[in-house]
């Protein structure tokens, strides 16, 4: 039997199209796409009617075989189609340059910011100028030029750390790249060592530190020198990591000294010390007349000002030492003199009193004013600060500061007991500079070196009730203070030293009760004190240093906490009167400086001609003012003086001792007392820290950065809140301490 069958093809229940990329990098060139008809059950099916087409005909063209030609650069879709069914591939059209400008290496491995580098490769402009090249986007100087090789200076960028990015050249409108590191510094300017320190040149807020694979730990310091204590800078300090794969070495080694030129300053060893200190609470102590001290202070500076108005309107006293007069004579027990007397007084007119002598002693001479209230000093107690000044504060005087002048030729100092000083309120004693002019400079003067003193009044007649005991007890760091006052008039008006700043002449007053004090406790420079020592003599150390500086470091004395934005926003650099209205409380004038001055003797004293005490002599009559004494002093730039002082506020002691404060133990003196008492820096564990901060002139912001995990070279940049470049007080340091 005979029949006839048809076959008939299967629905196309899929379609695959291949390959599903492809790419062309030249006008015309082809590339077949192939698609494949499956029915249901997989099977392929042979014969299918199949369509192509692209999306996009500029870009490329697709015959009815799926042969894709290349018409122009960019992409497309091509799709295969056979009834309902489809499927797409994308085809890309990239063309090459039509030029031959390639760069096959770059020289040295790892660029140098500063540094030249050398392009090779072909296709360069053989003038220099026609070929543009940039590194990381920042275009560099080209030096020379041929068709194969290329000479440039890697451009500084801004404060960057070592990085990977790209070398890109240009010309006649062709262009090449590679991929190259870059460095902003050469190895060894890099590397920080173990306690050491970086520093940058006010006006440059970029430094750059050391990465370590087990994480690190550094103290970083923002500063301003701005000596104008109204001054506030808003900042904001922020790290970026780098790339630790790039190492920076350069053809020739090279120190950072080499690029001081550029802003950026250099290391400075700081020794390490192993002390190990308990820590614990104690009672701070400050001693039975700590009140009446910190009340005088904001009155004395106020008296001491008006000193200066009497030299900023007469000049220095003329040319003659001695302003002789009436009291040129001998004086005795029992002569009645007529003083100028009144705190108010002018050098055109003032009040006057009638005294009497007291005393007259080795070194002082002692009267008192006839009207005061009864409870005064008797003859022996008199005789007493006589011979306290005499054996324990004229040395300091003579040693450390030059010592007084003699204008009205007895060789004494004069101090006036009187009632004058109760009637202004918190005032203790002043001294004027008035009274070593002669009486036809200052109608008023009384011309002798004169101290007037405050004094008991224990029913309150003119003021204050003031016992005789706290009256008696305050008088030695009264005496050691003011006097020193006129010791620095000596030196300002008759050996050239010319007016100081409030922070010289209240921090070299205060000084001088700290070197008083050595003398009656056993102490002496370069002893390294520890809490116990200060222990033993708290009553004079805590106001003429040590509760100024927990006050500088945020101590809320009145509330018994911490004060916030401290101690940047604080200042020791003048009175609340010239504009220190920072939140810290008390007169910073005082016992910072103090222990300025005090660091400055520690640091060069010893190498200084003549010592210590010379040196100070010198702050003292240095014809320099301000930070600029401090320069003259130690002969180092200031941003290094100061990088010095702020990095010894936390770490003597802590860390480190050698070079610091050799005469005291900081740490094992401030962290006996509570925290909220002492320097707390902002903390960051960030590989990347940030922090915001406003910083008053003089002072100084703490960041304590303990990144956690592995470290990566970090650049660490001050920049104002808008990202703008930092003003020219302002640097950055940087403490490694692991």
């Amino acid at each position: 039997m005979t029949f006839t069958a048809l076959a008939v093809r299967p629905p196309v229940a899929s379609l695959v199209l291949s390959p599903s990329t492809d790419t062309l990098t030249a006008i015309g060139d082809t590339v077949s796409f192939i698609a494949q008809a499956f029915a249901a059950d997989g099977t392929p099916i042979v014969g299918a009617t199949i369509s192509y087409r692209v999306t996009d005909a500029a870009v490329a063209s697709v015959s009815s075989i799926g042969l894709a030609t290349a018409n122009a650069a960019g992409t497309t879709q091509v799709i295969a189609q056979s009834g309902t069914k489809a499927d797409t591939s994308t085809l890309v059209v990239s063309l090459a340059p039509p030029s031959s400008l390639t760069i096959t290496s770059v020289q040295p491995a790892v660029l140098v910011e500063g540094e030249s580098a050398t392009i090779r490769g072909s296709g360069f402009a053989t003038v220099a100028s026609a070929n543009q090249v940039s590194v990381g986007g920042v275009m560099a100087l080209v030096g020379s030029a041929s068709s194969t090789s290329l000479t440039i200076t890697v451009p500084d960028a801004d404060c960057l750390p070592p990085r990977t990015t790209q070398v890109v050249v240009s010309t006649g409108g062709n262009t090449a790249s590679r991929d190259v590191g870059v460095s902003p510094r050469a190895q060894e300017d890099l590397d920080l060592n173990l306690l050491w320190y970086r520093y940058s040149f006010a006006g440059n807020g970029c430094s750059h530190l050391p990465g370590n694979s087990s994480g690190g730990e550094f103290l970083v310091g923002v500063v301003s020198t701005s000596e104008t204590p109204s001054s506030l800078t808003a900042l904001t300090l922020e790290g970026t990591p780098g790339d630790a794969t790039v190492v920076a070495l350069s053809a020739q080694p090279r120190t950072l000294l080499a690029r001081r030129g550029q802003g950026v300053g250099f290391e400075s060893l700081v020794t390490p010390a192993v002390l190990q200190r308990p820590r614990g609470m104690t009672s701070l102590d400050p001693g039975d007349w700590s009140d009446i001290a910190e009340r005088h202070r904001v009155a004395e500076a106020d008296a001491r000002a008006a000193s200066a108005d009497v030299y900023a309107a007469l000049g220095p006293p003329s040319s003659s030492r001695l302003a002789l007069g009436p009291q040129a004579r001998a004086l005795a027990v029992g002569d009645t003199l007529t003083v100028w007397a009144e705190k108010s007084r002018s050098c055109s007119a003032g009040g006057q009193i009638q005294a009497v002598v007291r005393l007259v002693g080795s070194a002082t001479v002692w009267m008192e004013d006839l009207a005061n209230p009864s409870g005064t000093f008797s003859d022996a107690e008199l005789a007493d600060l006589d011979a306290f000044y005499t054996t324990r504060v004229k040395s300091v005087h003579d040693g450390y500061f030059a010592g007084l002048s003699d204008v009205d030729g007895d060789g004494r100092i004069h101090v006036l007991l009187t009632k004058e000083a109760n009637k202004v309120e918190n005032v203790a004693g002043w001294v004027w500079w008035g009274d070593l002019y002669s009486s036809l400079e200052c109608s008023t003067s009384n011309r002798s070196e004169i101290f007037y003193g405050f004094v008991p009044d224990p029913t309150g007649v003119f003021g204050e009730v003031r016992t005789k005991d706290d009256v008696l007890n305050f008088y030695p760091t009264l005496l050691t203070h003011e006097i020193t006052h006129i010791v620095q008039a000596n030196a300002d008006l008759f050996l050239g030293g010319g007016p100081k700043t409030t922070w010289e002449i209240e921090g070299g007053a205060s000084l001088a009760e700290q070197l008083v004090a050595y003398g009656l406790f056993g102490h002496a420079s370069g002893q390294n004190l520890d809490y116990t020592a200060y222990y033993a003599g708290r009553n004079w150390y805590w106001g003429a240093w040590l509760a100024d500086m927990f006050l500088y470091f945020g101590w809320d004395s009145e509330n018994d906490g911490r004060i916030s934005n401290a101690p940047e926003q604080c200042s020791w650099i003048g009175r609340i009167e010239e504009g220190n209205t920072g939140p810290c409380r008390g007169s910073h004038v005082y016992g910072v400086p103090s222990m300025l001055l005090r660091f400055a003797m520690d640091r060069w004293g010893e190498d200084y001609p003549g010592g210590e005490q010379a040196l100070m002599r010198r702050v003292t009559q240095s014809p320099l003012f301000g930070l600029a004494t401090l320069t003259d002093i130690s002969g180092w730039r200031i941003e290094h003086v100061l990088t010095d002082f702020y990095t010894a506020l936390w770490a003597d002691g802590r860390v480190y001792n050698a070079f610091a404060m050799t005469s005291w133990d900081l740490h094992d003196i401030f962290s006996r007392h509570d925290s909220d008492l002492q320097l707390q820096p902002y903390e960051s564990t960030s590989t990347a820290p940030n922090l915001s901060v406003t910083i008053r002139g003089g002072s100084n912001a703490y960041l304590l950065w303990q990144p956690t995990a592995s470290l990566a070279p970090t650049s660490i940049k001050v920049t104002t809140p808008s990202g703008g470049p930092i003003p020219n007080h302002i640097f950055v340091w940087a403490l490694r301490l692991r």
